[in-house]
């Protein structure tokens, strides 16, 4: 039976429970919260004031961090166990806090985002551009590029509502490993960390189960040069942007992993994919 221990979260006596990872034997800490009201105000206090929450979106739980936050954001690396060279993408709430976060080259780049993002945010495509000085080098892992992206999750977009900051997430699994689609993936792989997780139930837990599509907007050579095949189909990003006048090739650099599911059962195989570039 899990140990449980207690400590004091704005002046309430909360409950961590001691979870059992199934990589190692010894115990680790991490806070379980439900989807209510008062659970999720804890967890957007936690973010504003620099600490971890694990959240379920369409795609798979992110590991969240104020993305505004350098500190916050080195200890999402510390929990994953990830290379300082691997950018995060950011979460936000809408296209607007979006471009308040970038910079584009030409009026032309901004035009291309925002009719990828009116057509196809909230869900589970991210579009690279030039962050602004809002967003620590951190984040971009010194590129000066960021991705960003907005879920189309109810408990991510409440999240996002309740902690008003934008969210830097990758997969909430260690660096790796495969990216986790139930909150006790989560607490199974990093149950060691000083985290909250969000539980999202099964009803309402990721239902696409792979990471966003990834792209960048190449005005010059007119490509949409996609890193990570994902939820959003180059068909559909074509199509979008060709209605609108603005004829773009799509590009692949890259393509999903296929392996075997969280269960880590024999047998048991899914198109889950591995931890890609910016992860979630």
């Amino acid at each position: 039976m899990a140990n449980i221990l207690h400590l004091k979260t704005c002046g309430l006596s909360r409950a961590r429970v001691t979870f059992r990872t199934m990589a190692s034997s010894s115990s680790m800490l991490a806070e379980r919260l439900t989807t209510s009201k008062r659970d999720m105000e804890v967890a957007g206090e936690k973010l504003r004031s620099g600490g971890l929450v694990a959240f379920p979106t369409e795609t798979v739980y992110g590991l969240g961090a104020n993305a505004l936050d350098e500190v916050a954001v080195k200890n999402i690396f510390v929990a994953k166990e990830r290379p300082l060279t691997d950018p995060l993408i950011v979460h936000v709430p809408d296209s607007k806090t979006a471009l308040e976060l970038l910079e584009f080259s030409n009026e032309e780049e901004r035009e291309v985002f925002c009719t990828l993002a009116d057509n196809f945010w909230p869900g589970p495509l991210t579009i690279v551009a030039k962050a602004s000085d809002k967003i620590p080098d951190l984040v971009t892992a010194s590129t000066g590029m960021v991705g960003t992206r907005c879920p189309n999750h109810s408990v991510a977009r409440e999240l996002l509502r309740v902690a008003k900051v934008p969210i830097a997430a990758p997969s909430a699994n260690r660096f790796g490993h495969v990216s986790p689609t139930r909150a006790q993936h989560v607490l199974d792989d990093l149950g060691h960390s000083d985290i909250a997780v969000l539980d999202g139930g099964s009803d309402i837990d990721c239902a696409v189960g792979i990471e966003s599509t990834v792209l960048k907007i190449d005005t010059v050579a007119r490509h949409l040069h996609v890193f990570r095949r994902g939820g959003t189909s180059e068909l559909a990003l074509r199509n979008t942007l060709f209605k609108v006048g603005l004829d773009y090739s799509v590009k692949v650099f890259a393509k999903t992993v296929e392996h075997k599911n969280p269960s880590g059962k024999e047998g048991a195989s899914s198109s889950a994919p591995e931890e890609g570039p910016g992860g979630l």
